[in-house]
C-alpha cells in the first residue's frame, strides 16, 4: 500500500509537473506572440517615420527650388525695373530733337531708301544682341537714334538730319505705307502708335522674307522697293 502510495504521489507530482511546463510553454508562446506584434508595430512606425521623413526630404527640395525660382524672378523684376528706370530717364526720339533744326528737304524716294538702311541695319543689330546674353534689344526709336550718330559721327549733325527725315515721315505718311509704318514704330506722333512687341515682330518678319529670298534686293538700297512695302 505504501508502494502504491508512493506511486501515486510521484504520478501526481508528474502530472503537476507536466501542467507546470505546458503552461511555460503557453506563456513562453503569448509572450513571443506579443514581441512579434510589437515588432510588427515597430517595423510599421519606423516604415511612416521613414515616409515621413521622404516626405519632408521632398518638401524641402521643393521649398529649395521655389526659392531659386522666386530669387530668379525677382532678380527678373530687378533688371526689369532697371530698364524701365533707364528708359524713364532717357528722353525719347522727339523729346531729343523737339528744338533740333531740319535743315534738309528729303524726298519720298530717297526716305524709302534710309528707312530700308535703318530696317536693315536693326535686323543686323538684333542679331548681335541675341547673340549676347547681356544685351537686349533696342527699340527702333533708341536703334535710329544710334544709327544717326555712328552714320553721321558728330551729334549736331546727326540730329539735324534726323529732325529732316522725322519731318518727311509727318510729310509722306499718308502716300508710303512704309513710312507710315516707320513713323508708327519709332513713336512718330503723327503715326498710329504700336507696342515695343509690334516691333519686335514687324523686324521678325521681315528678317524672315529677307532669309528666304536671300537677303535684300538691290532694289532696296537704290530705291528703297521689295517685297514689301
Amino acid at each position: 500500500r505504501e508502494a502504491e502510495e508512493r506511486l501515486t504521489a510521484e504520478l501526481v507530482s508528474a502530472k503537476t509537473a507536466l501542467d507546470d511546463e505546458r503552461l511555460a510553454h503557453e506563456e513562453t508562446a503569448r509572450e513571443k506572440d506579443a514581441l512579434k506584434e510589437e515588432n510588427a508595430a515597430l517595423e510599421a512606425e519606423n516604415a511612416a517615420q521613414k515616409a515621413e521623413n521622404e516626405a519632408l526630404k521632398a518638401d524641402k527640395t521643393a521649398l529649395k527650388e521655389e526659392n531659386a525660382a522666386l530669387k530668379a524672378e525677382v532678380k527678373r523684376l530687378k533688371e526689369e525695373l532697371r530698364r524701365l528706370r533707364e528708359a524713364l530717364e532717357r528722353p525719347n526720339l522727339f523729346e531729343r530733337l523737339a528744338d533740333t533744326p531740319s535743315p534738309v528737304t528729303i524726298e519720298l524716294s530717297t526716305l524709302r531708301v534710309i528707312i530700308s538702311k535703318i530696317f536693315c541695319d536693326k535686323i543686323a543689330a538684333d542679331i548681335a544682341d541675341d547673340a549676347d546674353e547681356s544685351e537686349d534689344r533696342q527699340n527702333l526709336s533708341e536703334f535710329t537714334y544710334d544709327w544717326a550718330l555712328f552714320r553721321f559721327g558728330i551729334k549736331e549733325v546727326a540730329e539735324k538730319h534726323l529732325s529732316s527725315i522725322l519731318k518727311a515721315v509727318a510729310e509722306h505718311r499718308n502716300v508710303s505705307g512704309r513710312v507710315s509704318l516707320f513713323g508708327s514704330l519709332v513713336g512718330h506722333p503723327d503715326c498710329p502708335l504700336l507696342p515695343e512687341e509690334g516691333i519686335h515682330f514687324f523686324m521678325q518678319i521681315w528678317a524672315g522674307v529677307h532669309r528666304v529670298t536671300g537677303g535684300p534686293s538691290s532694289s532696296e538700297c537704290a530705291e528703297g522697293v521689295t517685297l514689301l512695302p
